[in-house]
């Protein structure tokens, strides 16, 4: 993301360094559309290194299918089967990704239930797939089977924890733990909380 202070030049000139670094690691590594990174950002860096990826903008329904697979995989897991149908899904953010996650959870039999800064995702959410929305600052205690953080990372702390009403924590966001030790105030929730914290890597 672009400090304030930072020009748009300043920038170009990161992202290249960046993208330097990237080829190096001969594919080790791929890079692509993310919070503060868009289209012309990885256009940028694919003139210097051929692992950018999201030129046309599909990371999002890539990231959305490896978040999905988690979730299948979680569901497994905590519930012994993989049953969409009768079941709530509370997401916490609905870009491009988070939108595309709901439409495969309501696609699948689900119902969801969406929160979001962005009132029109809200109501498109609503419209297209029959989503219920709450306010930011309730969604994480609302009462659902599965909670998704697809937002901001940083919203598991200690505190936040300890109104999670869900049997799974399955989300797309990035470092969704406010700090290491928050993972123990998760487990502590119940031994059938399964978490899967990080899933967004499956689009790279």
């Amino acid at each position: 993301m672009k400090p304030a202070n930072c020009s748009d030049d300043h920038k170009k000139e990161i992202l290249t360094a960046f993208a330097r670094r990237v080829e190096e690691l001969g594919g080790e590594y791929n890079t692509a559309i993310d919070v503060g990174i868009n289209v012309d950002d990885v256009r940028h860096m694919a003139k210097t290194t051929q692992y950018a990826f999201g030129l046309n903008n599909f990371v999002a329904s890539s990231t959305a299918l490896g978040g999905f697979a988690a979730l299948r995989a979680a569901m497994e897991h905590v519930y012994g089967e993989v049953v969409f149908t009768g079941k709530k899904f509370a997401i916490q953010g609905i870009g491009q990704t988070g939108m595309a996650l709901v439409k495969m959870i309501t696609e699948a039999g689900g119902k969801c239930i969406v929160s979001d800064l962005n009132t029109q995702a809200m109501m498109k959410a609503h419209d297209e797939y029959d989503a219920t929305f709450i306010g930011t600052r309730d969604i994480m205690g609302v009462e659902c089977d599965v909670f998704l953080p697809c937002a901001l990372g940083g919203i598991l702390t200690p505190t936040s924890i300890q109104s999670l009403k869900c049997d799974i924590v399955c989300g797309l966001a990035n470092n969704q733990l406010s700090h290491e030790s928050a993972s123990k105030w998760l487990m502590a929730k119940g031994d059938r909380k399964s978490t899967r914290l990080n899933s967004s890597h499956s689009s790279v």
